[in-house]
């Protein structure tokens, strides 16, 4: 029987990453996880941070990401392995939207969970993360 996918999203510092490797820890059958941010990361030289401004290089490393992200997750499906997914996917912005993923996953079926926690736990989350990795 194949996997299926949860896509966790949520403003920066949400906690997507925590809740996704939680309920991927958590279900009782095979349930792998996938962060979009590890696999922006693997780009050691020539990574371009969006959170220095969004232009097409950011737009080409997500959509790499994004792209290799779908590959596991369809391996991972195909073989019976649920996935978790985070990402920060914006409503009204079609370069990071929803379809985007749909697209990328092709017949796989996404259910979509989205973590919006109050601004003090946002600010808090983020002032605890380490320099390099907070939101400007």
């Amino acid at each position: 029987m194949p996997g299926h996918i949860l896509l966790i999203t949520g403003p920066a510092s949400a906690g997507k990453t925590t809740v996704a490797d939680a309920w991927a820890r958590a279900g009782g059958d095979k349930c792998a996880h996938l962060s979009l941010d590890s696999f922006r990361l693997l780009i050691k030289s020539g990574y371009h941070d969006p959170r220095l401004g969004w232009n097409d290089e950011a737009q080409r490393q997500l959509n790499i990401a994004r792209s290799n992200v779908a590959s596991v997750a369809a391996r991972f499906t195909e073989s019976g392995i649920s996935c978790v997914i985070d990402d920060a996917v914006f409503p009204n912005w079609e370069p990071v939207g929803l379809d985007r993923w749909k697209r990328a996953l092709g017949p796989i079926d996404i259910d979509l969970v989205a973590i919006i926690p109050q601004w003090s736990v946002i600010c808090d989350r983020n002032t605890a993360r380490d320099e390099a990795d907070r939101i400007p």
